[in-house]
């Protein structure tokens, strides 16, 4: 698995969810099918879709392009959530290996790396803070890396320091109802 590769497309794509539109988090939530429906996760109702034609404009590089971003449209690039399922091969006893790799490459952010089993499935998640300018605000990152069907997925939930109070709650609800 080349590694360097796989860190440098999540590094590019959780600072794009940084531009993506969000939204306020809700009490009411909905099952929704990701990835063609071969999985599903529960989200706010007040998320929705991001149509292609802004997952293109918001992630401008193709390869580094989620399959897929949910997002609420009435807050403005604070919360997303986004799906991809690479074409590297990893089994669920990799995963420590890979978190590693990228921690030591993430180190300048103070990444801290946890082992959850979410319905039946190993998976690693790795939390880091990403500055967006001299004045202390922040991106919030909270990215998930499983094992797929062989391959590796990772969902990346990204808010923005003056909501993270709010909404990093929501993001690691959605991130533990991942079901496939």
């Amino acid at each position: 698995m080349k590694f360097g590769t796989l860190f440098s497309a999540l590094l590019i794509s959780s600072a794009g969810l940084a531009f993506s539109t969000a939204a306020q988090a809700a009490d009411k939530t909905q099952v929704v099918k990701i990835l063609g429906g071969k999985a599903t996760i529960e989200l706010p109702v007040e998320f929705v879709k991001m149509p292609q034609n802004l997952l293109a404009e918001k992630y401008t590089e193709e390869r580094n392009r989620p399959q897929e971003a949910w997002y609420v449209e009435n807050v403005d690039s604070k919360v997303t959530i986004a799906f991809s399922v690479t074409k590297d091969k990893i089994k669920e006893s990799e995963l420590s290996k890979v978190s590693e790799v990228f921690k030591k490459q993430l180190s300048v952010l103070s990444p801290t790396v946890s082992h959850v089993k979410i319905n039946g499935h190993k998976m690693d998640r790795i939390e880091f803070n990403t500055p967006t300018d001299d004045e202390g605000n922040y991106i919030y990152n909270l990215m998930q890396l499983s094992s797929f069907n062989g391959q590796m997925m990772y969902v990346a939930f990204n808010v923005t320091n003056d909501l993270e109070s709010k909404y990093k709650i929501v993001g690691e609800a959605a991130l533990s109802s991942l079901k496939y």
